[in-house]
């Protein structure tokens, strides 16, 4: 067994994974303007920062001047009760030197007890950074869900709209208008955590969401935990690989269900963005 990747190794490694599913899939042409969903977190500030660093969109290449721009857009949602992010997450874009937007949502979206339904609050975040990324000229938007968000989305949409649907490294909306990409989508949620440790990034958990921890994905979650030891790679493994999803050409669209409510939105249940 080959010993565990540290530091600017494991760092390069991640960097290359993520390079090789955006190649393998297409996902980004060179001059696009492509954006970044930030939540805030350790997986969305990942995406943004191995984004930055340049995807070489040729058949071997991984680590060449980066030929897109780039715009983050974070989503405030503290006029309706959510934790206020946007003071941390913009103290942190603009170390980045990238153009970026804090998102407010429409007044007409935000319905009272929207924030304590998670579907709700998906659908209105997602909306929000449609338009964000329309408004910014981008044909593209990118997720940090990772390979760990797979099986539980899987497994979501078996348990609660009796579907076995994952989630898509690239999916259309709008007749094409826009496309969500999930560049991290081959990327174990351990190795985002440790890459983000090793930057040094700190995530307060006064800064989560009050419902993070009692959502359906959050029990999906504790659930697949359980399996502990050498099965549970294996189970999240076989429930994606067995996720419908996974059979269908990236970038084929399912008639519109993603706006419907499936849990494969952005953050869905409180997924990861």
């Amino acid at each position: 067994m080959s010993a565990k990747r540290t530091g600017v190794a494991a760092d390069t490694y991640l960097h290359r994974k993520m390079c090789r599913s955006v190649r393998r899939h297409a996902m980004i042409e060179p001059g696009e303007r492509v954006a970044v969903g930030i939540s805030g977190g350790k997986d969305s500030l990942t995406l943004l920062d191995l984004l930055s660093r340049g995807v070489g969109l040729g058949p071997r290449e991984a680590n060449v001047e980066r030929s897109y721009q780039l715009v983050a857009l974070h989503v405030d949602g503290h006029q309706a009760g959510l934790p206020d992010l946007r003071q941390m997450v913009e103290a942190h874009l603009l170390t980045t030197g990238l153009d970026y937007e804090i998102v407010s949502p429409s007044p007409a979206d935000l319905h009272p007890g929207w924030n304590e339904d998670c579907l709700r609050c998906a659908r209105m975040r997602r909306k929000a950074l449609f338009e964000a990324a329309v408004r910014q000229g981008c044909t593209k938007l990118a997720l940090g869900h990772h390979a760990d968000d797979v099986s539980a989305t899987a497994l979501l949409n078996l348990l609660y709209r009796g579907t076995l649907e994952g989630l898509s490294p690239m999916r259309p909306f709008f007749g094409g208008l826009m496309t969500i990409i999930r560049p991290l989508l081959d990327c174990p949620a351990e190795e985002i955590a440790s890459y983000a440790r090793r930057r040094g990034w700190s995530f307060p958990p006064e800064l989560q969401c009050p419902r993070s921890g009692l959502s359906h994905r959050a029990h999906v979650e504790a659930f697949l935990r359980q399996m502990g030891g050498r099965s549970a790679k294996q189970v999240r493994t076989n429930i994606a690989r067995a996720s419908t999803l996974g059979d269908r050409p990236s970038g084929q669209s399912t008639g519109g269900r993603d706006t419907l409510g499936c849990f494969e939105g952005i953050d869905d249940e409180g997924g990861a963005l």
